[in-house]
């Protein structure tokens, strides 16, 4: 979640140079980077779920924080061979303005997006009880609204498709996974 005493003051002012001054905003875009932190209790089968950090940052700065499902919880979907953790490391995130399930993800890898924990893109805002991960990252559908928020105030946009039908690739950033905390 955002500190709004410090980053809503500080993402507003962000939001304002970007939209005034094209080369504020490619800088913006250059030193913006997604990392996850995962926590040692994110594995979901201990019942413990969003046992990790999703963190927006520029250059040094925390903008926006909130926790997230990092690793694959399905355990039947993983043993299907449909899924697994992603490995720490580097990843490009690239906005996406729709999927057949979800609206507003971020591609990570084929198949592996960061999307909320809702069938957003089937009209649905009922949110799962567990993550069912098979090794997206997965934040709250409120704390992933306010991740797009925040991307959105620092200039980054999802594809755009006339019809809303197809998926559109975006702006991209670097994203950032480190094993556990």
């Amino acid at each position: 979640m955002r500190n709004y005493l410090q980053s809503s003051i500080t993402l507003s002012k962000m939001a304002y140079w970007i939209n005034s001054n094209p080369g504020f905003a490619n800088h913006i875009k250059e030193n913006t980077t997604l990392v996850i932190n995962r926590g040692k209790n994110d594995n979901g089968r201990n019942g413990e779920y969003y046992q990790s950090k999703l963190n927006v940052t520029y250059e040094t700065k925390t903008l926006y924080s909130c926790n997230i499902q990092s690793t694959a919880d399905n355990v039947e979907f993983v043993k299907a061979g449909k899924g697994k953790t992603l490995p720490a490391g580097d990843y490009t995130a690239t906005r996406l303005n729709r999927t057949p399930s979800f609206l507003n993800a971020i591609s990570i890898v084929d198949g592996y997006l960061i999307h909320p924990n809702a069938f957003t893109g089937l009209n649905s805002n009922n949110e799962w009880d567990t993550p069912c991960s098979g090794g997206c990252q997965i934040p709250k559908l409120a704390d992933f609204n306010e991740l797009i928020d925040t991307l959105s105030m620092l200039g980054f946009r999802a594809g755009y498709d006339s019809t809303g039908k197809t998926w559109a690739k975006g702006d991209s950033l670097p994203l950032k996974i480190n094993d556990f905390e």
